[in-house]
């Protein structure tokens, strides 16, 4: 019984339905579908095309939904700044300049709902 399976993103240039059936007939098990980029109707379309081509081929291929996390953004600082080791700096998410002692955050979620 074979463990391993072929994860292959679909992005833009691997869109079109002759495209992803050749990624299947070369043994694509699982579609990755990045969330993170493109717009919901052009995700929409590649999942049907996977569908379809699953449904016409009697095949199996799963789509995989790449969903975007976290995502942490170091702020401003009026200076570059040098890391020491074992020396306490504070994260923080006031609107300030960087400095030796405090690090300004941005946290965001950036998730896109199809």
């Amino acid at each position: 019984m074979v463990k391993t399976k072929i994860i292959c993103t679909l992005g833009p240039a691997s869109s079109s339905k002759t495209v992803i059936r050749k990624m299947m007939c070369a043994g694509m098990d699982v579609g990755r579908l990045n969330f993170s980029h493109g717009k919901p109707q052009e995700l929409l379309n590649k999942i049907s095309i996977v569908r379809s081509l699953n449904a016409k081929y009697r095949r199996r291929v799963k789509l995989l939904g790449d969903l975007q996390g976290h995502r942490i953004r170091v702020g401003d600082f009026a200076a570059p700044i040098l890391l020491k080791k074992n020396k306490i700096v504070w994260l923080t998410q006031k609107k300030i300049n960087g400095t030796q002692e405090k690090i300004p955050f941005e946290l965001r979620m950036a998730i896109k709902y199809l």
